[in-house]
C-alpha cells in the first residue's frame, strides 16, 4: 500500500495526497504518514507547495473522517443493535458507548486524531454514540491540522531520508496494535465471565 501511495501521489500530484488522506480516514488500509512525510519530500524538490499540502491532507482527512462517522452514525447502530451478539456486545454497550462519547467524545477525537492506527477508526465509534457533528468536526480539524504539519516537515527536513520516518511508525503500529489487541482480548475474557455467571454455571461444570 505504500507504494501505491507513493505512485498516486506522484502521478496525480495534489488531488493524490487529497485522496490518499481521505481513504486512511475511511477505514481504508493506507498511511497517512507515509502520504504526509512522502509528500513533505516532494515539497523539499519544489514539486509541491508546503501550505497546499498540509491544506489538502488535513482537509482530506477531515472528509474521511466525516464519511466514516457518517457509517458510524446511519448504519453502525442498527448492525450492532442486530449482529452484535456474534461479538459479544449486547444493547447494553451501546447505552455505555454513548453517555462515554457525551462526557469524553471530544478529547478522544482530538487526541486520537493523533495516534496511529486509533485515529483511522475513531470515527466509527464517534457516530455511533452520536457525537455533536459540529463539535467532532471541529475536534478532527484540529487534531489533524498538527499531525499533517509535523510528517510533512519531517518529510521537507529528512530529505532523502524521509523513509526513516516509515520504520519508526511501523514499528510504534505494532505497540499500539498490540496493546489493542490486549484490551481486545480483556474485554472478552470480561464478557465471557459474565455471562457465564448469569447462566449459572461454576467452574465444575455444575449449575449453581
Amino acid at each position: 500500500m505504500d507504494g501505491m501511495l507513493k505512485a498516486i501521489i506522484e502521478s496525480w500530484g495534489y488531488v493524490g495526497i487529497f485522496l490518499s488522506m481521505i481513504m486512511e480516514s475511511l477505514c481504508l488500509p493506507t498511511a497517512s504518514e507515509t502520504a504526509m512525510s512522502f509528500s513533505g519530500f516532494l515539497v523539499s524538490t519544489g514539486k509541491f507547495n508546503i501550505w497546499i499540502v498540509i491544506f489538502l491532507g488535513t482537509i482530506g482527512d477531515l472528509i474521511g473522517a466525516v464519511l466514516s462517522y457518517g457509517i458510524g452514525y446511519y448504519l453502525g447502530r442498527p448492525l450492532l443493535l442486530k449482529y452484535g451478539k456474534y461479538l459479544l456486545i449486547v444493547s447494553n454497550d451501546i447505552k455505555i458507548l454513548e453517555s462515554w462519547v457525551i462526557r469524553q467524545g471530544e478529547r478522544v477525537v482530538f487526541l486520537s486524531r493523533n495516534v496511529p492506527i486509533i485515529r483511522t477508526f475513531i470515527s466509527l465509534p464517534a457516530g455511533i454514540g452520536r457525537m455533536n457533528f459540529l463539535r467532532f468536526i471541529a475536534c478532527t480539524v484540529v487534531g489533524s491540522l498538527p499531525w499533517c504539519m509535523v510528517l510533512v516537515c519531517i518529510g521537507l527536513f529528512m530529505g532523502e531520508e524521509w523513509k526513516g520516518i516509515e520504520r519508526i511508525f511501523f514499528n510504534f503500529n505494532m505497540i499500539v496494535g498490540a496493546f489493542l489487541l490486549v484490551l481486545l482480548g480483556i474485554f472478552i475474557g470480561m464478557r465471557l465471565k459474565k455471562d457465564n455467571s448469569s447462566s449459572g454455571i461454576n467452574w465444575r461444570g455444575g449449575r449453581c
